[in-house]
């Protein structure tokens, strides 16, 4: 014959259930924190890297901007050059 359940033995049944879902769902938690912090840390190497790029390319700007410069100012002193000598395209 089953034996009869009582109240208490289903009571002590539930709590077991809820304490091994909360065991559960705390390791779940703590699963994704690490999860996060691991994203967290590589957004945070991500962004250092864009900050580097977004330096690199404003050097990289100037420097052209400066170059083109002096490439005009080369290419008007050769044109007043040319002149002197009789060398001029016209």
């Amino acid at each position: 014959m089953a034996k009869k359940i009582t109240i208490d033995d289903l009571a002590a049944m539930t709590q077991r259930g809820f304490l091994e879902m909360g065991k559960e769902m705390g390791k779940g938690f703590q699963d994704i924190k690490e999860t996060m912090q691991i994203m967290m840390e590589e957004l945070r190497t991500t962004h250092a890297d864009v900050q580097y790029l977004r330096s690199a390319t404003d050097m990289i700007v100037r420097s052209d901007a400066a170059q083109d410069a002096e490439i005009r100012d080369l290419t008007a002193r050769v044109y007043r050059l040319e002149q002197k000598a009789g060398l001029a395209k016209k």
